[in-house]
């Protein structure tokens, strides 16, 4: 609040209507204010002050605010109150009381909503949108290029006010002036601006949520897994991921990206009830409550603050099963036969906790997906198969599904993760699947549950399979747990490689004559080309069967089946030996080198390989003859 002297706000009457300057911007500014200048004399002028002085008092303070709040102190007649203006000269904040009359009603504490002509900035901009609720507190007006606040003068520090003040700051909008108000003063301010707007207010907010209907539906023919808005101060940049690859879509102003992701935000369900543009969000879409593209099943929504007010948010597509992914087996994802045999071993087992570990995006869901409903058609549907996420994803044929609801914080999701987990616990599992092991709390149930007689799936984040251990260790599991091959029973890593297109895709020599791949590129993959590989470059140019060269994409994975010799050797640091023991003992392939057999079929470009999982370096005869006779 601003100094007054204590013998002068000791004098001053409540009032309805006080107007104040707020925090400058430069803290320079900020320096150079000078004391506040309050004096009794003023008081006591304003009080014996007559009908002439009063005219001459409305004339001046007419001048101090903007044309359209001029009609709070051009009055004659009604009872006086006291105000106090706040204005701000080179840097110089002083104050003066002066007396205004109202009138009527009409002129709400002296401020008559209905003459305001600029804009309702906190109604109408999405940038400093305010729910219909917080608008109780609080409205930000335009009104010559400045900014003019209205607060209701019970809620001064309420967030929703210090939410306007701090977005206008990071847009660079300057406030020239706050005013505390009556409620009913703030209320007629937005009746006023939407009664205004009329149907235009009504029609535009219609086509935004098209808007972002119509980016779902564009999305979704290009077959993008996420979208990218990038939101600056003055304009933003769409992009879409496309077969693991982010490409520009399109750019607009920043004030309709605003506007689309306050859209997208009030058709999802949210946990967070209000959309705050400064802070981190997540929402999700889904057919219950949105009509979305056929295609789409549900639409994961982040919503994270940028530098001078600009926001960044990413929707994860989910989609439909369709004709062509319903019943896909394995080997049609890209697994190999010795993937499939690993993953019938693990389905197997009575008991045991089998991870599945990649980056966001690898497929690891659709994966897990396919794992419990063989599961559930080679048991003939006579299981319990429970699934914990947050939030689901997928629909799991023969699975109940317990969604994570309701959680407004990151600890509280984890709390209620955790309940969910327990819930789940004790509703007579066989198969259980937890999303993820995100927590120290949700990796002990995990490995409770494999204990207590349950068979596990899950999912982890690690750069192999091997180094799942790695991670468990991390998250506090005990080695003596970790040494237990009945607890566990499976390692699985992978990661999603482009198929080039077979119409337009092209061999070296073509794509090294074209100026596509450099002459060392070539030289890298030499080998394989000389072992008979049929190695396939993409065309950047594509064709009108593909994307930019590409068609698609499969798996490329490994897969452990760990046996106790594996496990001692990995949890006592003898890595190498595991290694090595995985691989000859137990016939382990990595991912590297599935990768090198879908170049080596012409499958996948070269680059794209190394680009997911490293460089291709060549293989002795023996084992490039072992891996291929592996993946037949």
């Amino acid at each position: 609040m601003w100094p007054f002297s204590r013998k002068a706000a000791s004098s001053r009457p409540s009032s309805s209507l006080r107007s104040r300057e707020p925090r400058l911007l430069d803290e320079n500014k900020e320096n150079k204010r000078s004391s506040v200048k309050t004096g009794e004399a003023d008081v006591v002028a304003s009080r014996k002050s007559s009908s002439s002085d009063s005219e001459a008092l409305s004339a001046s303070f007419s001048r101090k605010l903007p044309a359209s709040l001029a009609p709070e102190v051009d009055v004659a007649v009604g009872s006086r109150k006291e105000i106090v203006t706040r204005e701000v000269d080179d840097g110089a904040v002083s104050d003066s009381k002066i007396n205004i009359v109202e009138t009527s009603k009409a002129s709400v504490d002296g401020f008559d909503p209905n003459s305001f002509s600029g804009q309702v900035l906190s109604l109408e901009d999405p940038a400093y949108h305010l729910t219909e609720k917080q608008r109780r507190h609080a409205a930000l007006l335009s009104q010559d290029g400045f900014g003019i606040l209205l607060i209701n003068q019970e809620d001064v520090f309420n967030p929703a006010v210090m939410q306007l003040r701090e977005t206008a700051r990071l847009r660079n909008f300057p406030i020239k002036r706050e005013i505390e108000v009556g409620l009913e003063v703030i209320r007629n301010v937005y009746t006023a601006r939407e009664q205004s707007l009329g149907r235009q207010g009504r029609r535009t907010s219609i086509p935004v949520q098209e808007r972002f209907l119509a980016l779902l539906q564009d999305a979704a023919y290009r077959r993008a897994s996420d979208i990218h808005m990038m939101i600056g101060r003055f304009e933003a940049t769409i992009k879409m991921r496309v077969d693991g690859v982010l490409v520009k879509y399109r750019t607009l102003p920043a004030e309709e990206a605003h506007a689309i992701c306050v859209a997208a935000f009030n058709l999802a369900e949210a946990s967070d009830a209000n959309y705050r543009p400064l802070e981190y969000q997540a929402a999700r879409l889904s057919k219950l409550r949105v009509n979305l593209p056929p295609e789409i099943m549900s639409v994961r929504l982040q919503f994270n603050p940028m530098l001078q007010g600009g926001r960044y948010m990413v929707a994860r597509l989910l989609y439909e099963e369709t004709s062509t992914t319903v019943g896909k087996t394995f080997l049609e994802m890209g697994f190999l036969s010795l993937h499939e045999r690993a993953f019938r071993q693990m389905r197997r087992r009575a008991y045991g906790v089998n991870i599945l570990s990649g980056p966001t995006g690898s497929g690891k869901s659709t994966t897990l997906k396919r794992c419990l409903e063989t599961l559930h058609e080679e048991r003939g549907g006579r299981c319990s198969i429970l699934t914990i996420e947050d939030p689901p994803e997928y629909t799991i044929m023969g699975a109940a599904q317990f969604p994570v609801l309701n959680a407004t914080s990151d600890e509280e999701r984890r709390e209620k993760f955790r309940l969910a987990i327990v819930g789940a616990l004790r509703s007579d599992p066989d198969v259980m699947m937890i999303g993820e092991m995100r927590d120290q709390a949700s990796t002990s149930l995990a490995f409770q549950a494999a204990m207590t007689g349950h068979q596990v799936w899950t999912t982890l984040h690690s750069n192999d399979s091997l180094a799942i251990l790695d991670r468990l260790r991390d998250l506090h599991v005990e080695d003596y747990k970790l040494m237990d091959a009945t607890l566990v029973t499976g390692l699985v890593s992978q990661r999603l490689v482009r198929k080039v297109c077979p119409h337009c895709s092209m061999g070296a020599k073509e794509a090294l004559r074209r100026g596509i791949v450099l002459q060392e590129e070539v030289e890298d993959i030499a080998w394989l080309v000389g072992a008979g590989g049929k190695v396939k470059f993409a065309n950047p140019d594509g064709c009108d069967r593909c994307q930019g060269g590409f068609a698609g994409r499969e798996i490329i994975a490994e897969t452990v089946v760990p046996d106790h010799e594996l496990l001692k050797h990995y949890m006592e640091g003898r890595k190498r030996e595991a290694h090595a023991y995985w691989m000859e003992a137990l016939g382990g392939m990595t991912m590297l080198e599935h990768g090198i057999i879908k170049v080596f079929q012409g499958v996948s470009d070269p680059r794209d390989v190394m680009e997911k999982v490293g460089e291709i370096a060549p293989l002795s005869d023996t084992r490039l003859a072992r891996i291929l006779e592996l993946s037949s």
